[in-house]
């Protein structure tokens, strides 16, 4: 009655950040709207933008929130 297993989909958002979540995010954090009111420190942010795009590490989940919320905010704004 219930699978052995869950479903998991994180290896598809991983992937989904790292081909389309990173090229967008280096396009938003120049003016990043979180970053201006304080709620992201920009600094980190981009210091994890270089190590995803260098691959050094692997991409977080949590930049999907950072990216959704970006994104809007950007539009309420519009």
């Amino acid at each position: 009655m219930h699978p052995p297993l869950r479903e998991n989909f994180r290896h598809i958002m991983e992937y989904g950040l790292r081909e389309y979540g990173v090229p967008l995010l280096g396009r938003l954090i120049k003016d990043s709207v979180l970053v201006d009111l304080g709620y992201v420190a920009g600094e980190q942010l981009r210091a994890a933008h270089e190590r995803y795009t260098m691959g050094t590490s692997p991409v977080d989940l949590l930049l999907f929130p950072f990216l959704a919320t970006e994104l809007g905010l950007r539009a309420l704004t519009q």
